[in-house]
């Protein structure tokens, strides 16, 4: 298991009377803290690197690799999109390439907000793009589906993606096998 610790300072300041958001300072701090924890993890979650150090004490310290790391480096795993927009048929020359990995017919597409963006110019309109009131509930937020060459992809954009420099790409996660 990875453990993640964050601190939380108290001072006297911390006490000081409910904002106007019905929140005190300590509570505040803390939803901020949690906010920090989630986001970590989530990014330790996709590009952490799994590994063994030691800190200052002499204590072993282990590190969890991230999705990234444990996808293997050819090109039935790595899929390159080759059309110069986006655009249904080409989506399902994509999902045609994913389905031969194997898994389940429902796959998570995990993206960056501008492939996210790009995906909702081309598909809003059309039909392909829709809202999936399933996934939803499992994600909490609202999530749409496109479903192509017999299997549905659940698009969930991450800004983590974005700022990671891979905001025109995707992760395919199919956790029922699990694959990536």
């Amino acid at each position: 298991t990875q453990e993640f610790k964050y601190a939380l300072e108290y001072t006297k300041e911390s006490e000081i009377e409910k904002t106007w958001i019905g929140k005190s300072q300590v509570e505040i701090y803390k939803l901020l803290k949690m906010k920090q924890a989630n986001l970590d993890i989530e990014r330790t979650f996709l590009f952490g690197r799994k590994g063994k150090s030691m800190d200052t004490k002499g204590r072993v310290q282990y590190t969890m690799g991230g999705v990234v790391e444990y996808i293997p480096k050819d090109t039935d795993h790595f899929i390159t999109y080759n059309q110069p927009t986006v655009n249904y048929n080409g989506l399902l020359d994509l999902c045609d390439k994913v389905a031969r990995n194997g898994g389940s017919s429902e796959k998570d597409f995990y993206c960056g907000i501008s492939l996210y963006t790009a995906l909702k110019k081309a598909f809003y309109s059309s039909g392909y793009l829709r809202y999936d009131e399933k996934a939803s509930a499992n994600f909490d937020i609202p999530i749409e589906s496109i479903v192509g060459a017999g299997m549905t992809l659940n698009i969930i954009p991450l800004y983590t993606l974005e700022e990671a420099g891979w905001g025109n790409r995707a992760l395919v996660l199919d956790f029922s096998v699990p694959s990536f």
